[in-house]
């Protein structure tokens, strides 16, 4: 207040002049409280999520800002009604925390911007008021997937369950599972999803969601991957498994993209690579020796993983089912559900078909040793 008991006055750049909220006023820390308020008495929370910020779009906020002023409150909640909050050094005796209007705020300050319009919420634990900010800049433009994976992380270490998060922003729970896997990738990995690159060259989000979801292989298990990957991972440097689970995760994560990368594979191959063909590899727990030794190509440990792929091809019980099988089986599914399969039918397809090219490409090389041979590569070729 000023000394008449009268309200400070401001005015904005639009040329309208506004009260100045007084911050010892009895409603000061009342829900839904609003007014106009001078954006250097508000804090910033370091702890949201996004960290990208489009130069371009800032810079038209900030000219918009500079020449208009702040149109759209600001939501901010009293700092001392925040215990779960500690604020840094330089901001610690502000009264207000900024849940959402970050960008606002910093673009006020810069263009010496003197009030801003502001409306007080109040929260009733960190819970709450983690989906708060969660909720609130879900509904602005420009965060990245993984910065969306991060705000659901927080909301699971808030006590939420993925089917909460899924209900609550709105999502579905695929949708809030995949972006929570991205906050698991290696920091290598996550810039090449960064939002500067052209889409063409980003890592796709579904690609690297399913190198997210993937536990940390075992010592061995990550040893017969580097054998049976050795060029990918030689594109690395990646020579042994690492001691400790955490670097063998990020390692597993590492090689598999390279070897996707190196097959130039698309993005529906690649999910596939990942979820299935090299799940048959780290999920298989005692199909590995322990004493596995570095044998550059082993060639024999090749012949059996093929051979363990085509037999599990012939004698899967899929091969077996009737048309009634497969009538009940999709019965209640969706049109997009089953072009989905088919496009997975037309993936398996295509790397059995290369699969017989190299074997008679191979085969081409070769000259056969006993009759009965001839006969067979004769029925095979009529075929």
């Amino acid at each position: 207040m000023s000394e008449a008991g009268k309200p400070k006055k401001a005015r904005l750049p639009s040329g309208r002049e506004v009260d100045v909220f007084d911050v010892s006023s009895p409603t000061a820390f009342l829900a839904d409280t609003t007014g106009y308020i001078s954006p250097k008495l508000l804090a910033p929370d370091l702890t949201q999520s996004r960290e990208y910020q489009s130069p371009a779009r800032l810079a038209e906020l900030e000219e918009s800002v500079g020449n208009e002023g702040v149109r759209q409150d600001l939501i901010i909640t009293p700092v001392k009604l925040c215990p779960w909050r500690t604020l840094p050094e330089e901001y610690r005796g502000l009264p207000y925390l900024i849940v959402s209007g970050h960008r606002r705020q910093a673009s006020a300050v810069r263009k010496e911007v003197s009030v801003v319009p502001f409306r007080v919420e109040i929260y009733a634990s960190k819970r709450e008021h983690e989906l708060a900010l969660v909720i609130y800049n879900e509904g602005h433009e420009d965060l990245t997937p993984i910065e969306e994976g991060k705000s659901f992380a927080k909301l699971l270490k808030a006590g939420f369950s993925q089917n909460e998060i899924s209900k609550k922003c709105g999502h579905s729970l695929p949708y809030v599972i995949g972006r929570i896997h991205l906050t698991n990738l290696h920091p290598s990995i996550q810039k090449l999803m960064h939002p500067t690159l052209a889409e063409k060259g980003r890592l796709p989000i579904g690609v690297g969601s399913a190198l997210g979801e993937l536990a940390a292989p075992s010592h061995a298990e990550l040893t017969e991957l580097i054998l049976q990957y050795e060029e990918a991972a030689a594109s690395f440097g990646l020579a042994e498994a690492a001691v400790d689970e955490e670097t063998r995760r990020f390692d597993c994560q590492r090689l598999l993209l390279a070897e996707i990368l190196r097959r130039k594979m698309s993005a529906l191959r690649a999910i596939q690579f990942i979820k299935t063909k090299v799940a048959d590899v780290i999920t298989s727990r005692g199909g590995f020796s322990r004493s596995v030794k570095r044998a550059p190509g082993r060639p024999d440990r090749r012949r059996q993983i093929l051979d363990t792929t085509l037999r599990a091809a012939q004698v899967n019980a899929v091969a077996d089912w009737s048309e009634e099988d497969w009538r009940r089986v999709f019965m209640n599914a969706s049109y997009e559900d089953v072009i989905e399969v088919i496009a997975q039918v037309k993936l398996a397809e295509e790397v059995f078909k290369k699969f017989r090219d190299r074997l008679e490409a191979s085969l081409r090389t070769k000259k056969p040793t006993r009759t009965e041979v001839l006969v067979a590569i004769g029925r095979v070729a009529h075929r």
